[in-house]
């Protein structure tokens, strides 16, 4: 199970390379969801906690690129209320 997850991940770099930064984080969030989703329904380790902290750590690269697509989208920073730089 873990070479299917190293050839998915590579597989994605490899080929998403031709595509755009934005289309390449999608890929990739697609990559590591389904990932995650197959190894809390199969459940290929022996030790439930270990499945357990492997899912919490593909969500927490889910969260991070979701949040890196949002606050870099096609708008500029200064939209973002959190970042902006004073009273508009």
């Amino acid at each position: 199970m873990l070479q299917l997850q190293t050839l998915a991940l590579v597989a994605a770099e490899v080929f998403g390379r031709a595509l755009p930064v934005m289309r390449q984080a999608l890929l990739l969030l697609c990559v590591l969801l389904s990932t995650a989703v197959v190894n809390m329904a199969c459940a290929p380790v022996r030790s439930r906690l270990l499945v357990v902290l492997e899912f919490m750590s593909f969500s927490v690269l889910a969260v991070t690129i979701t949040l890196g697509l949002y606050l870099l989208g096609d708008e500029p920073l200064d939209a973002v209320p959190a970042v902006s730089r004073g009273p508009v």
